[in-house]
């Protein structure tokens, strides 16, 4: 009896949890901003692509799903995408609620952006899966548990191969511990994990398996060929000659909706100064997923990427793992008044979620920015 009661949860983990409960609350209610019921037209080939024509790029959900004996259906795939973000906001509510030092606001930032709602948004994207994944590869690795964080960083890029920008800063890690010759295995070994992996699937990709898969499958010809020429067909050099073009003929809307997705992110870090004083190397969990930027066709959803990659990052940053233990912030209530009309603030901006190039948002909002950024409402996704 004794041991059953030495056993029981104490006021610090109830605290904990109605903390996290909380936050997840909030979160979720962020998140149905701009909740979809139905799979997007670019998210419907993540159904379709397996391995059963040999190892296919961003193929391993719909192995996954093949493996179940599960059908190819868009109701099957959506409730795997909620299910994979809903998990995805339990699991940062909970690193919210535990993280010692980070700063109320930045939690608020986090919830306030446009990354949830782009979550929810984009239901069939691989978004809601890497992101679960990124979180536990950082919660696994702060707890020292360094078998399942390599074997998480290792299967990541299988399901899309932008996991390794996420770990940016778990390399920028490996070398510090490197030239310090201390404690370096752990960060060694997982950036090795994840280099492996995506190795692998770009080495092996089967774009003529992938092709075929996207050949048999229901959907128009249309996004047929899209995929098969933009996803299966691409590489990185295609990629960056392709985002060359587009910047260079976007370039002031380029500026303005990367700057208006990452600023919270911006505003992280300086409600994180002395962290940030003290371990400089979390900058890199802005810059990672920011490098997405110079291959990839979606600014305004790989810019949220940098929001959530920042704030993982700035929640396991005190664990002896990642940095020397830190003593509990103390947070003046004036910070946290700023924090929270910011945070307030930014989740009021008329931004339904994050793609306003396709004229979701409010006429007169739309207006302003079309003007601003000097472009027809009739302006293409694609120049």
């Amino acid at each position: 009896m004794a041991r059953l009661m030495a056993r029981r949860p104490g006021p610090e983990f109830w605290r904990t949890l109605v903390l996290a409960a909380l936050i997840a609350a909030i979160g979720l209610l962020s998140s149905l901003r701009a909740l979809s019921l139905h799979v997007r037209r670019w998210g419907e080939p993540n159904i379709y692509l397996n391995y059963s024509h040999g190892l296919v790029r961003r193929g391993l959900v719909g192995e996954v799903i093949r493996l179940l004996g599960l059908p190819e259906s868009k109701l099957v795939f959506s409730v795997a995408c909620w299910t994979a973000g809903v998990l995805t906001l339990l699991l940062l509510a909970w690193l919210a609620a535990r993280a010692r030092h980070l700063h109320p606001a930045v939690t608020m930032l986090l919830l306030a952006s446009q990354f949830l709602p782009t979550l929810a948004y984009n239901t069939g994207y691989l978004d809601p899966f890497v992101t679960l994944l990124v979180l536990l590869t950082y919660l696994c690795l702060a707890r020292g548990w360094l078998i399942p964080a390599a074997a998480a960083a290792f299967v990541a890029p299988f399901v899309h191969e932008q996991f390794i920008f996420f770990m940016l800063p778990v390399a920028t890690l490996a070398v510090i511990r490197l030239v310090r010759r201390s404690g370096f295995l752990p960060h060694v070994v997982t950036f090795g994990a994840a280099l492996v992996g995506t190795l692998v699937v770009l080495i092996f990709d089967n774009k003529q398996g992938g092709a075929a898969l996207m050949q048999q499958s229901p959907m128009t010809e249309y996004v047929i060929h899209g995929m098969i020429r933009d996803q299966l067909g691409q590489t990185l050099g295609s990629s960056l000659k392709y985002m060359v073009g587009f910047y260079a003929t976007t370039w002031k809307y380029s500026l303005v909706m990367v700057t208006f997705m990452i600023a919270p992110a911006l505003l992280m870090l300086v409600f994180s100064r002395s962290l940030v004083k003290a371990a400089p190397w979390v900058v890199t969990g802005l810059i990672g997923p920011l490098g997405l930027l110079a291959v990839a066709w979606d600014l305004s959803r790989f810019s949220v990427m940098a929001v959530f990659g920042l704030f993982v990052v700035l929640a396991v940053a005190d664990s002896p793992l990642f940095h020397e233990p830190l003593p509990a912030a103390e947070v003046s209530a004036a910070s946290f008044l700023v924090g929270g009309l910011l945070a307030l603030g930014y989740a009021m901006v008329p931004f339904i979620y994050s793609y306003p190039q396709y004229g979701y948002t409010p006429d007169t909002l739309q207006t302003w920015v079309d003007k601003f950024v000097d472009r027809s409402r009739k302006w293409p996704y694609r120049p």
